[in-house]
């Protein structure tokens, strides 16, 4: 006797595949919000240890002890970052990510630094911010940094 496909099998085999790709659809699709979050979370990580290497760090940074930041330490900042940007990424360990640091005066919103001047923020690219303040050694006066990261 040789075996025979009743119509039962077949809507059950139809039914148990059309599951198994549901599901597989279903877990594709939150799989990969999972994975935006994740990536916003890590580049938010990132940025907050940027900004505290710029805040805090005596080699890297504007700032011999926070939160009084250095006008000097911000010229040559701007200095590296105009002229050795790729180095600069290079030092905080950024392989695949940009990042773009202002710093403000409070009162006035003059640009004390804007490193790197000639790069743009892409609109399309996800990105995160952090924003610290600070007082200028100078002036005594309320400062703002602005760290973008993409």
């Amino acid at each position: 006797m040789k075996a025979q496909m009743t119509i039962e099998f077949v809507v059950a085999a139809v039914l148990f595949f059309s599951l198994i790709l549901y599901i597989m659809l279903y877990l594709n699709s939150s799989i990969s919000e999972y994975r935006e979050e994740f990536y916003v979370d890590e580049l938010q990580s990132r940025a907050i240890q940027i900004s505290d290497m710029l805040l805090h760090d005596n080699v890297v940074g504007v700032s011999r002890r926070y939160p009084v930041i250095s006008l000097s330490r911000i010229n040559s900042l701007q200095q590296r970052c105009d002229n050795y940007y790729p180095n600069l990424l290079s030092d905080l360990d950024l392989r695949y990510h940009r990042i773009k640091i202002q710093i403000n005066e409070s009162d006035t919103g003059n640009a004390i630094l804007d490193c790197p001047s000639v790069i743009s923020i892409p609109e399309k690219a996800t990105k995160v911010s952090i924003m610290r303040f600070g007082v200028l050694d100078t002036t005594n006066e309320t400062v703002i940094v602005n760290l973008w990261m993409w």
